[in-house]
């Protein structure tokens, strides 16, 4: 069972999924949405 995420990037935490899920659901919506636009772009 993963306990911590490790989110990519310039300065960005480690996010434990039960304290921090609403952050982790940002980073979540933020990773769809970059994948929708690039993927209409191909």
């Amino acid at each position: 069972m993963i306990k911590d995420v490790m989110v990519i990037g310039s300065r960005k935490p480690f996010l434990n999924k039960q304290v921090d899920s609403k952050k982790l659901a940002k980073y979540v919506e933020q990773f769809k949405t970059f994948m929708n636009k690039y993927a209409a772009n191909k």
